[in-house]
């Protein structure tokens, strides 16, 4: 699973206008939220879905993204291959060493801006690496994060090998929504399948999505 999110985000590139840049995250009620969402999918744009997702499922969803792309770097590394590949030839092999410490630089740069440091290289799945992932996501933007990171892989992914072929969609397909109702902080909806949670904070409704669409 963890594999086939990295390799989907690294062929993901995502252009932000400095308008969307500057919005604030959420929606001035439940149903602006779900056409948010709604235009977001339609636009195949994870970038702007995720603004309007509940902080705490948000984080997950990064720290999904996060973890993906060190999956993706650690098996895309020239001198630690899989077992049984076979070794390219020598100038193939330089310009894959070069490429991919260029990615790892830049990889290092986007998650050190937003306070993820000292995971490259590490095992992605050890407690000792998601820990301090998990930290630095408590006290980062992680709508900006996501926002960087799909930008930036723009130039990665390539850099990797990777393609645009494979490009990912938003995991939030809500369909037609009805029926909202507003108890104070929360909300409820109607989707075709399913019921829509929200939830207000600071003032701005977010969707609560279900843990399996995260």
């Amino acid at each position: 699973m963890l594999v086939r999110i990295s390799l989907a985000l690294l062929t993901l590139s995502l252009a932000v206008s400095p308008a969307l840049a500057q919005a604030p995250a959420g929606g001035e009620s439940p149903q602006a939220v779900v056409e948010a969402i709604q235009r977001a999918s339609a636009a195949d744009d994870l970038g702007a879905a995720v603004r309007y997702i509940a902080p705490d499922a948000r984080r997950e969803l990064v720290k999904e993204g996060v973890t993906g792309l060190l999956m993706a770097l650690a098996f895309s590394d020239p001198d630690d291959a899989m077992p049984g590949s076979k070794t390219p030839p020598r100038g193939e092999l330089d310009k894959k060493r070069k490429d991919y410490k260029a990615a790892v630089d830049q990889v290092s740069k986007l998650l050190s801006a937003h306070g993820i440091t000292g995971v490259i290289g590490k095992p992605v799945l050890a407690e000792a690496t998601q820990k301090p992932i998990d930290a630095a996501l408590q006290k980062a933007d992680t709508a900006a994060l996501m926002r960087d990171m799909l930008t930036a892989l723009d130039t990665i992914g390539p850099l990797l090998g990777m393609t645009k072929s494979d490009k990912p969609k938003v995991p939030f397909q809500l369909g037609k929504v009805s029926g909202y109702k507003v108890t104070g902080d929360t909300a409820t909806a109607k989707a075709e399948k399913e019921t829509l949670d929200f939830v207000r904070i600071a003032g701005r409704w977010y969707l609560t999505p279900p843990a399996g669409r995260r």
